[in-house]
């Protein structure tokens, strides 16, 4: 028996450490015609299958691993390296003969924002056939990460997106949603997820996109404004709230955005009722709620590849052991922080009981003012409480 389920992308993170870590762009670090001296490199697995399943095992929760590789040198690598962090960690992992192992070659300097070379391999067939319907008949969460990479759930309006999570929850299970952020000049990009979002969000109990990730999905049109006068990040108190509140209208009962060093939003609608063998005893607790956290000050930054993923393991950890929102917001935010002192998504992340002594050490957090529109800082919390908080 498993608690948790984790379908969806499985990759081999290929990431050069570079040496010159003040560059300002990466053409300084990559220039044609040139060889550019690299420290070693670390191989790691990587995707949102790995990134968050591993790390939920890690912090307690028996998880079942889920996922399409191949049956080459990368897929037998991928292997390996599951081995290593459980013992039956690579079980339901499932080769395709024929295809390549996902793969991302992850450009991440300390110094800028990172950059991908991904190859999806596998991961594109995976399909409504392969989601092991079996094990969610005991465990108590499903959790997918990244469709945006899978074809064969993207025509009629991703019907057979919509047709895993409603027979998931029919099965008793509660239901857990990752992105992964579009190709805005690739197939992704093209895809029209305001009609794929409203089928499928219904039988989701918790979303959990980056904050870019939404915003895309949702308003296409803010989204390239705000990239193209670089107004984001000025813009994050007010449009993080409104792009929750659109996805609480389309179904979604529990939201939390990802924004960074900007912390985490979360964002529980009125109604959570039959939600499935992993919802918190003190559901009442979590009806209402309007909470936003800032991030915790990392020791060091090594690398922020699959941060995000972490931080939903760390969340959806607490989650499952049925602690209040305001203390399972800031355990995301804190597996967050564990993952950006390692290169890779998964060596810096400690145990459950490592992540809450550390959080209760007065770790000191990362500057964040939402001080507008009626909210208001918690000393006790540690954290901002929004106008439409029901406490």
């Amino acid at each position: 028996m498993y608690d948790a389920v984790v379908i969806g992308n499985v990759c081999l993170d290929i990431i050069p450490q570079f040496k010159k870590q003040d560059a300002r762009e990466i053409g300084q670090l990559i220039v044609p015609g040139r060889m550019s001296e690299i420290l070693e490199t670390v191989i790691a697995i990587g995707g949102g299958v790995p990134n968050t399943g591993i790390n939920l095992n890690r912090l307690g929760i028996k998880t079942a691993l889920v996922g399409k590789i191949g049956d080459d040198a990368f897929g037998r690598l991928v292997i390996e390296l599951l081995q290593k962090h459980g013992p039956g960690l690579a079980d339901a992992l499932i080769p395709t003969a024929g295809a390549a192992t996902p793969h991302t070659v992850i450009i991440n300097p300390t110094s800028l924002d990172r950059a991908f070379l991904h190859c999806s391999g596998a991961t594109q067939s995976f399909g409504i056939e392969d989601v092991r319907f079996d094990l969610l008949e005991r465990a108590r969460l499903l959790h997918f990460g990244y469709p945006t990479h899978m074809p064969s759930l993207y025509p009629d309006r991703g019907k057979n997106l919509a047709e895993i999570f409603r027979r998931a929850r029919d099965l008793g299970a509660t239901t857990s949603l990752d992105m992964a952020m579009p190709d805005p000049h690739g197939e992704t990009g093209r895809i029209d997820w305001q009609a794929i979002l409203p089928g499928t969000l219904p039988y989701v109990d918790v979303f959990t996109p980056s904050f870019e990730e939404i915003l895309y999905m949702l308003d296409r049109d803010l989204f390239f404004a705000r990239e193209a006068d670089r107004s984001t990040l000025d813009h994050l108190p007010e449009d993080v709230p409104a792009l929750a509140s659109k996805a609480l209208a389309l179904g979604a009962r529990i939201v939390l955005i990802k924004c960074g060093t900007s912390g985490a939003y979360l964002r529980t609608a009125e109604d959570l009722g039959g939600g499935g063998r992993g919802m918190p005893e003190n559901i009442a607790a979590w009806r209402g709620r309007e909470l936003w956290t800032p991030a915790f000050r990392p020791a060091r930054v090594a690398g922020t590849t699959g941060s995000g993923d972490a931080a939903i393991a760390g969340f959806l950890a607490a989650f499952l052991r049925g602690l209040a929102p305001p203390d399972t917001l800031q355990a995301g935010a804190a597996v967050g922080a564990f993952s950006v002192e390692a290169p890779d998504s998964l060596s810096g992340i400690g145990t459950w009981d490592e992540t809450v002594a550390r959080i209760r050490s007065s770790w000191e957090q990362l500057p964040l003012d939402v001080n507008a529109g009626g909210w208001r800082w918690d000393d006790r919390l540690r954290l901002w409480v929004g106008p439409h908080d029901a406490r």
